[in-house]
C-alpha cells in the first residue's frame, strides 16, 4: 500500500500529502500488523480483553481485528468520554448530538471511516473527573506520566477487570505523555478552575500540598540526633506544635511541644540531649492517595498524620490543616 495514495497536489516537485488518519487504511493496518501481534505475543495468547480509546479508530480497529481473527472470544472494549457519540452509535446506529468534554485525543462528533464497529464489542463512557484522577494516579503510583485519554482507558479497564476471575487478562493502551498537560489536569489550579476537585475527591497528598495560611509548604522535620534545644527553637520559630522525626525517609518518632516542655521543666539537662531521648511515637503514616475522610478519621485519634509517597515521608497534616481544607462529608 502506497502512503502517497492521498496526494492532494504538487508545489513544484514537492507532493502535498494528506495522511488522513481518520480514513486512510494504513492507520488500522499498522496496528493490525504490529500492536495486535505484540499484545498476543507478550501475553502468551492469554489476553481476554483489550481496551482502547476511539479517536481516529486506528488503534482499536486494527488491534481488534487481529485479536478477533486470532481468538474470536477476545473482548474489544472502547473507552470514551461522556459527550462523544460513539457509544450511542454503537448501541442505536445513530450518532446523536455531541456535548463538550475536556479529555483530549479521543471521542468524536462524527464516526470516522477508520472506526470499524464490527470489531468493537462494547463502549464504556468515562467522566472527565475519573479520567484525570486515574491519569494522575498512574504517575504517582506507577511512574507512568500520561495524558487524560490514558486515564479514560484505565478507568474502563478497571471496570472490566472487576468482573473477572484470575483467568482474565485485560490490556489497555497508554497512548499519550503527561508533558502535554502540565498546565491542564496535572495542575491542581486548573482542576479547581474546572471544578473537578470536589471536596470528597481530596486526597492526603492534595491536602498536604495545598495548605493555606502560614503553614510550611514543605515537610519540616528533625533527625534523631538533633539537640532538644535546637528542636524547640525550630518549633518556636516556625510556630509548630508537632514535628516528625525522620531518618532515611522513614518516620521513627515525633515531638509534641507540650510533652517535651514538660520533660525539660523537670530536667533541664535534657536540652543538650538528642531528640531520640525525648521523642514519642510516630504519627500515623498514610498513603498520598488516601481519601480526606480517612485522614479525618486518623486525626480524631492523633494530632497529626504523615503523608507517604513512593515509600518516603513527604508531608504532614495537622488538625488545623484539616479545618482549613474544603472537605465534605
Amino acid at each position: 500500500m502506497k502512503f502517497y495514495e492521498n496526494v492532494l497536489g504538487l508545489i513544484g516537485n514537492t507532493p502535498l500529502v494528506n495522511p488522513n488518519q481518520y480514513a486512510h487504511p494504513a492507520n488500522p493496518l499498522a496496528h493490525y500488523r504490529t500492536t495486535g501481534p505484540e499484545i498476543w505475543e507478550q501475553t502468551d495468547g492469554r489476553v481476554t480483553h483489550f481496551v482502547s480509546g476511539l479517536g481516529t479508530g486506528g488503534t482499536i480497529s486494527g488491534t481488534g481485528r487481529f485479536l478477533k481473527e486470532t481468538n474470536p472470544n477476545v473482548r474489544i472494549i472502547g473507552a470514551d468520554p461522556y459527550g462523544s457519540v460513539f457509544k450511542t452509535y454503537k448501541e442505536t446506529g445513530r450518532t446523536g448530538e455531541a456535548s463538550p468534554y475536556l479529555v483530549e485525543g479521543i471521542g468524536q462528533e462524527i464516526i470516522p471511516d477508520n472506526v470499524h464497529m464490527k470489531y468493537v464489542d462494547e463502549i464504556i463512557n468515562v467522566t472527565d473527573r475519573e479520567s484525570f484522577e486515574l491519569a494522575r494516579q498512574l504517575g504517582r503510583r506507577e511512574g507512568i506520566f500520561c495524558g487524560g485519554s490514558t486515564g479514560t482507558n484505565l478507568a474502563a479497564a478497571l471496570r472490566v477487570a472487576r468482573g473477572l476471575d484470575e483467568t482474565g487478562v485485560v490490556v489497555f493502551i497508554v497512548c499519550d505523555t503527561g508533558e502535554h498537560y502540565l498546565t491542564k489536569f496535572h495542575s491542581d489550579e486548573w482542576l479547581k478552575e474546572k471544578r473537578l476537585l470536589e471536596p470528597q475527591r481530596l486526597t492526603a497528598g492534595l491536602i498536604a500540598g495545598t495548605k493555606g495560611g502560614q503553614a510550611p509548604k514543605s515537610l519540616v522535620h528533625l533527625t534523631p540526633q538533633t539537640r532538644v534545644a535546637d528542636a524547640l527553637a525550630k518549633m518556636d520559630e516556625m510556630g509548630l506544635e508537632h514535628i516528625p522525626v525522620i531518618e532515611e525517609g522513614k518516620s521513627i518518632g515525633s515531638l509534641r511541644e507540650n510533652r517535651v516542655l514538660a520533660k525539660v521543666l523537670g530536667n533541664r539537662d535534657l536540652l543538650e540531649s538528642p531528640v531520640s531521648e525525648v521523642m514519642g511515637a510516630s504519627f500515623p503514616v498514610l498513603d498520598v492517595d488516601v481519601s480526606a475522610a480517612d485522614v479525618t478519621r486518623q486525626l480524631q485519634k492523633s494530632p497529626a498524620v504523615l503523608v507517604e509517597e513512593y515509600g518516603r515521608i513527604t508531608g504532614i497534616i495537622t488538625r488545623h490543616d484539616m479545618l482549613d481544607a474544603p472537605v465534605g462529608n
